[in-house]
């Protein structure tokens, strides 16, 4: 008896992984042509993110829930904010171990590889309806995992783009696998210098090239400013050669 036990809670648990594996994946084929087409970075590890997190939320939604009926009837709740508080802790020490290195960019390959992405996903989901779970899982990882190679390694990348924004333009090249950005010092000012990489110059990066930093930053007429302005923000940026 113990072992049927076991048994049963075994099936149970690798089925409801299973099913939250699938739809993570189901759901990986319509959110990446959507993030690759506006230049954003997909996480390596977000269909293990989301298994963990889902959990988490239930948790979280009940507790909150506990918490708010209890206050309302007067009934101690104490045990509820504490656990409330735990699970918060727990959670904040998971996203500590976050990485900017799980980010993986695509450069735009254009709408025919989106859709034909999307379709593919779309096509292994119907032909797999009736599978076994794990081999439905298996069919659609490989098909998920065969269209992001394709998106990142299948399609033809840019050598030079002009990036321009409020008059002001920058200039990125490419040779081999070195990619070299070209600031004009006019369009450089240190309090929002962060937010216009990350917003405006990352995103064209990831778009254009597939990742979001450059070995090379070449300075058009130097200062001493500006010079500061790119040394204070080099993790960002990410070069290992300043040109001035």
């Amino acid at each position: 008896m113990h072992n049927n036990i076991l048994s049963k809670l075994f099936n149970a648990t690798s089925s409801y992984i299973l099913r939250l594996v699938y739809i993570q994946i189901a759901l990986a084929f319509v959110y990446i042509p959507i993030l690759v087409y506006w230049g954003l970075p997909i996480s390596l590890m977000s269909i293990v993110g989301n298994i963990i997190f889902a959990p988490f939320l239930m948790l979280c939604i009940l507790c909150a829930f506990f918490i708010f009926f209890f206050e309302l009837l007067y009934i101690p709740n104490g045990i509820w904010c504490t656990l409330f508080e735990h699970l918060t802790q727990c959670w904040t020490t998971l996203l500590l171990h976050g990485s900017p290195n799980w980010l993986i960019g695509f450069a735009h390959p254009g709408i025919f590889y989106l859709v034909l992405f999307a379709l593919a996903g779309i096509s292994s989901l119907a032909i797999s309806r009736n599978w076994r779970p794990l081999l439905r899982v298996l069919l659609i990882g490989l098909v998920l995992t065969s269209g992001m190679f394709m998106l990142k390694y299948g399609t033809k990348k840019s050598h030079l783009h002009v990036i321009t924004y409020q008059n002001k333009s920058c200039t990125v090249t490419q040779e081999g696998d070195t990619l070299c950005l070209t600031i004009d010092h006019s369009g450089l000012r240190k309090k929002n210098f962060a937010s216009w990489f990350n917003t405006i110059i990352k995103k064209e990066l990831y778009r254009t090239f597939g990742r979001g930093t450059v070995d090379t930053v070449k300075l058009i007429k130097p200062t001493q400013y500006t010079r500061d302005v790119i040394q204070e923000h080099k993790d960002i940026l990410g070069y290992q050669k300043l040109i001035m």
